[in-house]
């Protein structure tokens, strides 16, 4: 059935897939995140970062799984009680099926937690289409975009008439770009895009990174993320940022 839903709009182009019944043709890999800062003296502040990427590859069908954590406290020096000023999270999953060589269908759901946003949590679901523009060793870039679902359960009202704790459900767009590049050996560019769409708020998320391998497994990576939000809650800042370096493990 979810199949059936997901191939839908690409039926005409079914008579192109080549469906591999070779067994071994099986992927996967992944990285593993890791960042923490923690500074003294005039202010004490801890940062800290998880995120992690699994991708598991076999004959049409490519599963997708990300998630990523930050957690920060601040407080005056001497070592006194700090307050947590940042606390976030979010799990995502995406299967793919390819429909040529360069195409495919997608479904998508997102679960995400941000206590400071004023939107305490958000769901979305959602099916659509994408394609791959450059697919190489060195140069990869592709692109998706469908309609979906996104239920919001808000902390904070983003109008004077909306209650606490209220929740509510849209229809929505999504669209999102992945940009890797390997500028030259061991040294590597990134950059993703997404934008979240609709009437009552719409949501833009990029992040930029350079990645530079340390050893076969190690890299050290420097990324600068910003999330904006059309419409924020009441007394909350539209744009937020974050400046990162951080240890990977791929594998």
């Amino acid at each position: 059935m979810i199949e059936a839903l997901l191939l839908l709009g690409g039926a005409a182009q079914a008579g192109e897939v080549d469906v591999a019944t070779d067994e071994t043709a099986i992927g996967i890999d992944g990285s593993i995140e890791a960042s923490i800062a923690n500074t003294t003296g005039n202010t004490e502040t801890l940062n800290a970062g998880l995120a992690g990427k699994l991708n598991y590859e076999r004959l049409r069908y490519t599963h997708n799984l990300n998630a990523a954590a930050n957690y920060v406290e601040t407080g005056a020096a001497g070592g006194g009680d700090r307050d947590t000023t940042a606390q976030n999270f979010f799990v995502s999953y995406q299967l793919d099926i390819d429909i040529s060589d360069e195409s495919f269908a997608y479904g998508r759901v997102r679960y995400e937690q941000d206590k400071f946003s004023g939107y305490d949590q958000r769901v979305f679901a959602g099916l659509g289409y994408g394609h791959h523009i450059f697919e190489t060793d060195e140069l990869n870039w592709r692109v998706t975009a469908g309609p979906g679902l996104r239920w919001v359960e808000t902390a904070q009202p983003n109008s004077p008439n909306a209650e606490p704790g209220s929740s509510m459900t849209e229809l929505s767009g999504y669209a999102a770009s992945e940009f890797e590049w390997d500028v030259r050996e061991n040294v590597g560019v990134e950059h993703d895009f997404t934008v979240t769409y609709t009437a009552a708020n719409t949501t833009l998320e990029t992040e930029a990174g350079l990645k530079t391998k340390l050893t076969e497994l190690l890299s050290a990576r420097l990324s600068y993320y910003v999330r904006h939000e059309t419409t924020p809650a009441l007394d909350r800042e539209p744009t937020d940022t974050r400046l990162r370096a951080g240890i990977v493990v791929d594998f």
